[in-house]
């Protein structure tokens, strides 16, 4: 959203106009009172309020980059600077990330990062994971030559489902699992790792670097196709619905300019697995859901394989780890929270896992959990461990003279507002008027527009100026 301030009017607007419309008065007099009461007023905000705007914090660079980092781990790790590109393509690591990915992998500890909103906290948890899977993954045999019936919905009259997993000859096993309170959460996970480990680049590398084979990782919810058991009809059913899915994902590719709208779907010959039986054949690498269904899972004989597979492939080797990741822990808490940590025990005793193994890695974020005996006895009590780094980023402070060097080019800004947009109510000029408006703003806050393009002029002059130091600085006065 380009225009904050006059979309709210905008939309204010047409929300007056439809009570105008909708509910017309005789008499004037009531008419005009009643359009009194519809403007907005910081003492009666009657029909709306304007926009909050809330910026995102800025936290310590730890000045390495995403290859920088692998690096600087222990041996074996260094190719997670192939599994992690997409988190990081350009820039480098906050600090509370790495302190978060050495003290996970090089000191072998439990994490809990408790950032504010904003802060990458995901890539947290996410990092100690690729690397994990980075490492293992040498080791894995060579990919089978897959079978030409490897998409078998595409078989109307009589489809036969096949594992996606057929002709991967490593063992399958959850290697971590991600759990949310909620599925909305699930579903913005899934869009990030499809980006990480279902993108072109990504597929290369594993193809080059470890024989064809695929990161696996699946959402067992409520919305993963499909309950029961298999039956000719329901095999029908899922082909139906993958083949519904290929067709818009086809769409989308030929349709739209934005390369990352192909996320919002899943990859039907990538490694996010498509149905729940594909998963309770071959437990993907990275398992999310949700309490409540995890708690299903471990009641139902129809997933009791999927615990049983990463229970042996734990037990073949002492020095394989069970990730077991809890996002929002501060979520947890009273009886509910009581219920969930009953409920993870009862996971790791099905996995052949005390609550004390060395083979149980615990990754945990919070908004809220402070370090300090509160949140110590907290974790101790949840868990049932206490092993547990707890890092907490410190934001950066906004600079506080920016808002007055800012302020210096008022009218500028201003004159920008009215070139491309003279009208709030009306929709922003078109762009070839913006271009102009773009130069002459870009001159008179002392940039050369020659330089380049006007936006790359702008952005330096933005950046020289601190415009988003003034912003948070404002943000911060205004909440203070």
């Amino acid at each position: 959203m380009y225009d904050l301030v006059g979309t709210y009017q905008r939309l204010d607007r047409i929300y007056q106009l439809y009570i105008k419309s909708a509910f017309p008065l005789r008499y004037p007099a009531l008419s005009a009172e009643r359009d009194r009461h519809l403007q907005y007023s910081p003492d009666h905000p009657l029909l709306s309020v304007p926009p909050l705007l809330e910026p995102t914090p800025v936290y310590p660079s730890s000045g390495k980059t995403l290859e920088e980092a692998a690096k600087a781990l222990p041996a074996g790790y260094e190719d997670l600077a192939h599994l992690g590109r997409s988190l990081f393509p350009n820039f480098p690591l906050y600090e509370h990330q790495w302190q978060s990915l050495k003290a996970a992998i090089v000191d072998q500890k439990d994490i809990v990062v408790t950032t504010g909103t904003g802060s990458g906290k995901t890539e947290c948890f996410l990092l100690p994971i690729l690397a994990h899977l980075a490492r293992e993954s040498r080791s894995w045999d060579r990919m089978s030559r897959q079978s030409e019936d490897r998409f078998w919905w595409q078989q109307e009259d009589n489809p036969n489902w096949v594992p996606q997993r057929k002709g991967q000859q490593r063992p399958a096993a959850i290697r971590a699992l991600i759990l949310y309170p909620l599925n909305a959460l699930v579903e913005d996970q899934l869009r990030r790792l499809r980006k990480v480990l279902d993108s072109p680049e990504t597929h290369g590398w594993l193809d080059r670097e470890r024989g064809g084979n695929r990161i696996t990782f699946g959402r067992y919810t409520g919305q993963t196709p499909l309950p029961g058991y298999r039956t000719p009809d329901k095999v029908k059913e899922l082909a139906q619905q993958l083949r519904e899915l290929q067709a818009e994902q086809e769409k989308v590719a030929a349709q739209s300019q934005d390369p990352d709208l192909r996320f919002y779907f899943p990859r039907l010959d990538g490694g996010e697995m498509r149905s729940r039986w594909d998963m309770q054949a071959h437990p993907p690498d990275i398992l999310i859901t949700n309490y409540s269904m995890l708690n299903i899972m471990l009641m139902r004989q129809i997933e009791a394989g999927m615990f049983e597979q990463t229970k042996q492939w734990l037990q073949e080797n002492r020095e394989r780890k069970f990730l077991l990741v809890v996002d929002e822990l501060h979520t947890y808490r009273g009886t509910p929270g009581s219920e969930v940590a009953y409920l993870l025990r009862l996971l790791l005793y099905r996995l052949g896992l005390t609550v004390d193994s060395e083979q149980l890695q615990v990754l945990a974020t919070s908004a809220s959990l402070e370090e300090g005996k509160a949140g110590r006895k907290f974790l101790r009590e949840f868990f049932g461990r206490d092993r547990f780094v707890v890092i907490a980023g410190e934001q950066v402070a906004p600079d506080p003279e920016a808002p007055a060097r800012v302020r210096q080019h008022q009218a500028a800004f201003a004159q920008f507002a009215r070139d491309v947009q003279p009208d709030p109510l009306q929709p922003l000029r078109p762009h070839p008027i913006a271009k102009e408006a773009l130069t002459s703003l870009v001159q008179a806050i002392g940039g050369d527009p020659s330089s380049g393009s006007p936006e790359w002029a702008l952005g330096e002059c933005l950046e020289r100026l601190k415009v988003a130091d003034a912003l948070r600085e404002a943000c911060r006065q205004a909440s203070g």
